[in-house]
């Protein structure tokens, strides 16, 4: 039997991408940490061009400001850095399709040190840029 939940509780909070947060969390210091955690970063950044986000342009360019300098301070693999600008780049824009290119490309980078879970949900993101 399901309880039934009382009129003043809240909803949980969604989260989409716990595989992605949780391979950061469990990755040894150093490189392959510091990929999760900027894959997570652009996805963050790219989830907010979805309609249901609901962020403003002005919004997303300052997160995609931010975004800019933490990343500069990263200690990434040199052929991910140009691919990562580029979908903070893209993520300032309105063009879904042009983000979703850019963030394909860089998950194309960023793939060797994905797990399953993580490129999963990736693709669920890529899927969702383009169908909004």
């Amino acid at each position: 039997m399901i309880a039934a939940v009382p009129p003043f509780s809240l909803n949980a909070p969604a989260f989409r991408f716990r595989a992605l947060a949780a391979l950061a969390g469990r990755a040894p210091l150093g490189g392959e940490r510091e990929m999760a955690l900027a894959t997570l970063m652009v996805a963050r950044l790219a989830e907010g061009m979805l309609p249901e986000a609901t962020l403003s342009p002005m919004a997303r360019q300052s997160r995609a400001s931010g975004a800019r300098i933490w990343l500069s301070a990263m200690t990434l693999p040199a052929v991910s850095r140009i691919p990562l600008a580029r979908v903070v780049e893209a993520t300032e824009g309105e063009n879904r399709a042009t983000a979703a290119e850019a963030l394909a490309v860089f998950a194309g980078v960023a793939n060797a040190m994905l797990d399953p879970g993580s490129r999963a949900e990736i693709t669920d993101l890529l899927g969702a840029l383009a169908a909004a």
